[in-house]
């Protein structure tokens, strides 16, 4: 995944520096031009997301899932984990990747901070 994510990669110009493998994903990032990109097992061989920060304004995790009550404790089941990317022109849409969702893998394998790691480094960025 990684040799996918590299070969987009250089049809924009770009470079991944950093990168992170996570249960059936992979995230990789291009500093230097601004440029995050994104490949999921599920969604095809071929099909890699990228994303041009240039355009956009913050991104922020979106963690969707149900509250369980269990020995009279509420307990939160996460069912969707997704990335939102808020552009900075209004009339666009967010554009949101899928990071985990319970109904393709009922266990959580470390996306939950893997997500979270990766709103931070690109909200950093942005910043910057």
């Amino acid at each position: 995944m990684l040799q996918l994510l590299t070969n987009v990669a250089s049809e924009h110009n770009c470079k991944i520096l950093e990168h992170e493998f996570c249960g059936d994903y992979c995230v990789g990032m291009d500093k230097t031009n601004g440029f995050v990109f994104f490949a999921k097992e599920k969604d095809g061989p071929n099909d890699v997301k990228h994303i041009n920060l240039a355009g956009v304004k913050t991104c922020k995790v979106n963690n969707t899932g149900r509250i369980v009550t269990y020995k009279k404790q509420n307990n939160k089941i996460i069912e969707r984990l997704c990335l939102d990317f808020y552009p900075k022109e209004k009339d666009k849409p967010v554009v949101t990747w899928e990071f985990y969702n319970a109904e393709e893998n009922p266990q959580l394998n470390g996306e939950l901070q893997s997500v979270e790691k990766w709103e931070h480094e690109i909200n950093r960025y942005l910043k910057g």
